[in-house]
């Protein structure tokens, strides 16, 4: 998918129209930055950018990117309007962009949350299990037993994020 670019007008600087084009770059590094700074023409020029942004997060080969475009989304754009992509996300192949799309609905949508994370607490990665242990430590709920499930099962890295959470549990 090509970006459009509009008329600009008046007070904007180059580094919008860089941006935009830089979405479409075969390298996934130039798209990752162009991501990572997309922040005054997804003020200023939203619709422009919005179906790309969707279209990278869902469609993008390679997984960073396909991670950056969810958080984008998230930091950027109704959740309203795009919870679709959030949930598609949720059954993408790498646990780095479901982690993700979970990070978003988690703090946009509580009770979907609460929901999707009893499915996700039946994964094997070490990421989701992270992520898990961010969001239930200001549960109410009884999830010791899940704790001690990632203590077992998580990297030594994500053991480190796991009883992070836990202390705060």
């Amino acid at each position: 998918m090509t970006v459009t670019l509009p008329d600009l007008g008046t007070g904007f600087t180059v580094q919008p129209v860089t941006g935009l084009k830089a979405l479409d770059d075969s390298i996934f590094g130039i798209r990752l930055e162009a991501l990572e700074n997309i922040g005054e023409i997804a003020v200023n020029l939203p619709d422009t950018i919005e179906s790309k942004i969707i279209s990278m997060a869902l469609h993008d080969r390679v997984p960073d990117v396909r991670m950056r475009a969810v958080t984008t989304l998230g930091k950027y754009f109704s959740y309203s309007k795009n919870s679709n992509v959030f949930k598609t996300a949720l059954n993408d192949s790498s646990y780095k962009v479901v982690s993700r799309a979970f990070k978003v609905i988690s703090e946009k949508d509580s009770g979907l949350a609460h929901e999707v994370a009893s499915k996700l607490e039946k994964d094997s990665s070490g990421i989701i299990y992270s992520r898990l242990s961010d969001f239930y430590k200001t549960s109410t709920e009884d999830k010791i037993d899940y704790y001690g499930r990632a203590m077992r099962l998580s990297s030594v890295l994500n053991r480190y994020n796991v009883t992070n959470s836990l202390e705060q549990y």
